[in-house]
């Protein structure tokens, strides 16, 4: 997907820059119920790829009311975005992927409220790193690749000494996923109708 950290990134600038950090941010949407009130986030700032495929695909808070604040709409984000990795799943699962494990990785996992919505969201296990050299894993598997296709290292099988593991695990809590498969029919309703407006 196109756009989940950048998405926070942008909403914490445009809720006051530095007034909050990333942490406050969390604390706020962890005081609102999942499914924020009402209040649901389409995570497409810059159009989406996958698996919508609209460049023109718009962002959008819908559900806006006077009893909404910060705290609802970082919520809303982040189950948005839980939601938007949910529809990528599902259609992976539905090309026969068997999707085994799923590794939570990127800066904005190591959040452990928005970890605990997309396991839940996905209603599948995530597991993490539990080596300290942060959470961004993308980059380190492109270098082993790298590394193999230069003659660094003599293939996949040595190349996995260097590689990250994996057993910290986030489970999905099953009141949580009961609560999100119904909040993800709305989220996946919101699109469609907008789509010839955007």
């Amino acid at each position: 997907m196109l756009s989940a950290g950048m998405a926070l990134r942008w909403l914490r600038q445009t809720l006051g820059g530095n007034k909050w950090s990333y942490a406050e941010l969390d604390k706020m949407a962890a005081e609102v119920e999942p499914g924020a009130e009402g209040l649901v986030f389409l995570p497409y700032l810059v159009g989406e790829r996958s698996p919508l495929m609209d460049p023109r695909a718009k962002g959008a808070f819908i559900g806006l009311t006077l009893r909404h604040g910060p705290g609802h709409m970082v919520r809303a984000l982040l189950e948005g975005v839980a939601f938007a990795l949910r529809q990528i799943v599902d259609v992976m699962v539905g090309c026969g992927a068997p999707l085994e494990r799923l590794v939570a990785s990127g800066n904005g996992l190591a959040s452990p409220l928005w970890r605990q919505i997309v396991a839940d969201v996905l209603n599948r296990p995530l597991l993490q790193g539990r080596d300290k050299h942060g959470a961004e894993r993308a980059g380190v598997g492109a270098g082993l690749v790298a590394a193999i296709g230069v003659g660094a290292i003599k293939g996949y099988h040595e190349a996995r000494r260097f590689a990250p593991h994996f057993d910290a695990l986030t489970a999905p809590d099953p009141q949580g996923a009961e609560k999100y498969e119904i909040l993800y029919q709305r989220f996946s309703d919101a699109y469609p109708r907008l789509k010839s407006w955007f």
